[in-house]
């Protein structure tokens, strides 16, 4: 393998390193293709229907294509391509406040679901994380729920978030997204804004509250945190060239406010696509 030069001689055949269009696929320069064969056309990035000239190599190599998706969108599947690698991960959970003595204990938002749509996939989506559960002087809040993923159609696997922390007298952790983004670190004491998690899918930390009055002592709660997002994948073998996916991606949901600070976000989701060349 290898980059084709930007200009000067080219060629399809051949073992020189750079020249070679067969050697920059991967073979050895010994097995004989044309410039119709679909790894020519994924190379060039050239339509079926349209002629490749040797100009169309120039500086051209054989990588994977890879497309990310931070929002939503459509996906059209490049000419030439042996197979497609779709990974969706959803939103984490946002993390529960702390409400001290009068605050009210505020759940956080929960996480957007992903998914993609498209010729080949049954169902492919990732739930978000539940929200973290909110605290005060007499409650702790409970940790958000997981977010699962789902998959059917292609060659497929799933793996699940992780739970968000409870609450207590400090901060409970946000769950790490299905492999994915860390959730955001939980805190131990203080007048804290929660953490919040990392993309795609971490859910955020609870923020914490305290305070010693002379009426009341020490009051010390924290906020639970926000459950991590589902994730799911599937490689779809000679997908069909121009066929297009729609593509959603869910939201990282948001942190509660409490009595002095507010709870980490949950981070979105993400969706991501590679292309892989056809054989030579």
């Amino acid at each position: 393998m290898g980059t084709l030069n930007s200009s000067g001689t080219l060629s399809i055949a051949g073992t020189t390193s750079g020249q070679s269009v067969e050697v920059a696929l991967g073979g050895d320069g010994t097995s004989q293709i044309s410039m119709n064969d679909a790894g020519c056309r994924f190379m060039t990035q050239t339509a079926s229907v349209s002629a490749i000239s040797m100009s169309n190599f120039y500086g051209k190599s054989n990588t994977s294509l890879v497309s990310t998706f931070n929002s939503n969108g459509t996906y059209t599947v490049p000419y030439g391509c042996a197979s497609i690698t779709i990974q969706v991960w959803a939103g984490g959970g946002g993390g529960g406040n702390a409400g001290g003595k009068s605050f009210s204990p505020t759940t956080g938002g929960s996480g957007g679901t992903s998914s993609v749509t498209g010729s080949g996939i049954t169902t492919l989506q990732a739930t978000g994380g539940g929200g973290g559960g909110g605290s005060n002087s007499s409650y702790s809040g409970t940790g958000g729920s997981y977010g699962v993923g789902t998959a059917s159609g292609g060659s497929t696997s799933t793996t699940n978030g992780t739970a968000g922390g409870n609450g207590g007298t400090g901060s409970g952790a946000g769950g790490a997204g299905g492999n994915g983004g860390a959730g955001g670190a939980a805190l131990s004491s203080g007048n804290q804004s929660g953490n919040p998690g990392t993309a795609p899918g971490g859910g955020g930390s609870g923020s914490t509250f305290y305070v010693n009055s002379k009426c009341c002592g020490v009051i010390a709660d924290g906020g639970a945190g926000g459950g991590g997002g589902g994730y799911a994948q599937t490689i779809l073998t000679n997908p069909t060239a121009s066929g297009t996916y729609t593509i959603t991606v869910g939201s990282g949901g948001a942190g509660a406010a409490g009595a002095s600070y507010t709870a980490g976000a949950g981070a979105a989701g993400r969706v991501t696509i590679t292309a892989v060349c056809g054989a030579v």
